[in-house]
């Protein structure tokens, strides 16, 4: 993946090389600049900023460098220096009036910058409002930054300390939550943060630019007509913003709304073909082809398997840090070489516009459709099969800390009894509860899924259209019952893009309450996670919380593939983490499919642990254990 990196402190002239090396991808190209103290530059695929970086000012006083990708508030020409110039614009804001300045010029964007002021000695670090784009830090002798944590790892001095919450998490949920990582001290910069260390000293200040805080939505727009209208056309103009005639589009198609509003909204369908991945002749790749033939545009389809996805786990590893969608990094491959520059994602519509994270029924309170966590239901028990005590002892010795860590999350909730007790009155009280609910759903998808971009962005670069700030910020000012019920989101389908509505497609679009018997691993997740969380929230709302579930058409289905658990059986023998037989036994002994929800999520992160308590160093082999089944 593209990003930038940099050390600041002293003697580091053999540090920054070291890292630099770790970063290196044949397909990447590497600008830097160095100096005595200070070291930082980037990798690039050279499509959104072809430009020459570092941009200096004439006196040579400030610095800019960009990853990612920006649209600006000005009117910047369509010239073959468009990013020279947009760099040119946020430096001067900088240089004029501060932080404050630059990020007000940005429209829409997911990017990191970096700027340096050597009049101040200080090093800025900015990232977009949703903190798509990854960028760790180590604050220690030596200030470190990059988009890779191993990276990191590779300057001298730094200990790789497990964060046992972190490595906790990793098997709870699938991901660190809040700021962490799996290495103690190496943390990763919030959302809409700008990051300040003074290269002297070391010392470093984060703020907030940006705070997305649950408020009760306005009912000023109270019409279903009315918000079709404008979230059309905001939405348009969103896809406007992204399209650059000179480039090659790969639009990712699921099947699913989220990618078939995009195809209605984009501005043209020269320059861009399709891609969908999953099993031939699954719903999703039908109606994604068909989707195409609408459009008029090619398709493209990648049949995922066991032994396709096993080939990209280690280098998804290296890449990411964790092994959630790997078939990302399959298919950007196959996007690049059928000559994409740029990739159109759908992320967060379901959730943004179309309420996925919540369904209501006449009065009824809010049910969460989907898993507020994707947890490995056995991992627990598991890794007690497999790790030493020391090892186990670090994790259980943090499970308060992950509870802590939960609860943050759902402040949220915590805020809107508060808000009831004020507010008073059950439509009131509804009303908050969907909204709270709404915005933490967006949240955590936004914690979890900004990791599919990394995969992507190793091959060509991605944008996103539902998280432009215009189109984001008109959302949540939706009346929630017309997000949440699917009001909004159909509506906007029939009076405007009528031709892709053919088929409702439940991912996306419509809540599917599955018979138990069909999915007995949901039931037996929802009893061991939700109910502590659940019964949390439904004392502090005092009401009850149902919750439901999706079915994926295609995704899980090759995480049971034989060939690809044989795959698996391989990396964690050879990573001499866990044994083999072991561990076959033991998973076998609660079902093949018992670890394998929607996702793969369980398996994988169980492996992402397996190699990353590998690379920390930490003792894991037990020699004389007997499997309880």
């Amino acid at each position: 993946m593209p990003g930038l990196c940099g050390i600041a402190g002293e003697n580091i002239q053999e540090s920054w090389p070291r890292l630099l090396r770790s970063l290196h991808r044949d397909n990447l190209h590497v600008t830097d600049f160095k100096g005595e103290s200070l070291c930082f530059g980037m990798t690039s695929l050279g499509i959104f900023f072809a430009s020459k970086q570092p941009l200096w000012d004439e006196a040579g006083n400030y610095a800019i460098i960009a990853d990612g990708y920006m649209v600006v508030d000005d009117d910047i020409s369509d010239s073959a220096d468009k990013s020279r110039e947009t760099l040119s614009l946020l430096l001067r804001s900088f240089m004029e009036n501060g932080y404050e300045s630059l990020v007000k010029k940005i429209r829409t964007g997911v990017f990191n910058i970096l700027i340096y002021d050597a009049r101040l000695g200080n090093i800025v670090l900015i990232n977009d409002r949703l903190g798509m784009n990854p960028l760790y830090y180590y604050e220690g002798k030596d200030f470190v930054f990059s988009y890779n944590v191993e990276s990191i790892l590779q300057v001298e001095d730094i200990k790789k300390e497990a964060d046992s919450t972190g490595l906790a998490e990793l098997l709870t949920i699938g991901y660190p939550l809040g700021n962490r990582t799996l290495i103690e001290r190496i943390k990763r910069l919030p959302a809409a943060s700008v990051l300040t260390c003074n290269i002297s000293s070391r010392a470093v200040q984060i703020r907030k630019y940006y705070a997305d805080k649950p408020t009760r939505r306005s009912s000023r727009k109270a019409s279903v007509r009315d918000c079709v209208e404008e979230a059309s056309a905001t939405f348009e103009q969103a896809c406007r913003r992204l399209y650059l005639p000179a480039k090659q589009y790969c639009l990712m198609l699921s099947g699913g709304c989220d990618s078939r509003l995009i195809a209605g909204a984009w501005p043209s369908s020269e320059n861009m073909f399709s891609y969908s991945w999953g099993e031939k002749g699954s719903l999703e790749v039908k109606i994604a082809k068909r989707v195409a033939e609408i459009q008029g545009i090619g398709h493209h389809s990648l049949e995922l398997s066991g032994d396709v996805v096993a080939k990209a786990l280690h280098e998804t590893f290296r890449e990411v840090g964790n092994l959630r969608y790997p078939n990302r990094l399959i298919s950007a491959k196959e996007m690049k070489d059928l000559g994409a520059e740029i990739s159109v994602d759908g992320l967060l519509g379901g959730n943004i516009l179309g309420g996925l994270g919540i369904d209501t029924k006449g009065d009824s309170l809010g049910q969460i459709v989907d898993s507020l966590f994707g947890i490995i239901a056995t991992a627990g028990k598991f890794c007690k099969n497999y790790l030493t005590d020391d090892t186990i002892a670090k994790i259980e010795g943090f499970q308060e800390e992950i509870k802590k860590d939960i609860e943050n999350e759902i402040m949220s909730f915590q805020n809107l009894r508060t808000a009831n007790e004020v507010q008073g009155g059950v439509n009131a009280e509804d009303e908050l509860l969907r909204e709270s609910a709404y915005r933490f759903r967006i949240y955590l998808d936004r914690q979890g899924v900004s990791l599919q971009g990394v995969g992507t962005r190793s091959e060509v670069e991605i944008v996103y259209p539902f998280i432009d700030y215009d189109f984001y910020d008109f959302c949540m000012q939706v009346p929630a019952g017309l997000v949440i019920g699917h009001q909004l989101y159909m509506n906007i389908f029939k009076q405007k893009y009528s031709r892709y509505s053919f088929i409702p497609y439940s991912k996306s679009l419509l809540p599917l309450k599955l018979p138990p018997k069909l999915h007995e691993l949901s039931e037996r997740i929802n009893h061991i996670v939700f109910d502590r969380i659940m019964r949390n929230v439904q004392r502090l709302l005092k009401r009850e919380l149902i919750p439901i579930w999706w079915t994926w058409d295609n995704w899980d289905k090759w995480i049971r593939h034989d060939v690809f658990r044989e795959a698996f059986w391989d990396i964690v023998s050879d990573s001499k983490v866990i044994d083999r037989k072991k561990t076959k036994k033991l998973i076998e002994a609660h079902g093949k499919y018992e670890l394998s929800i929607p996702y793969g999520l369980p398996m994988l992160s169980l492996l992402g642990f397996a190699l990353w308590t590998k690379e920390l160093g930490w003792e894991t082999a037990k020699s004389n254990i007997e499997v309880n089944a």
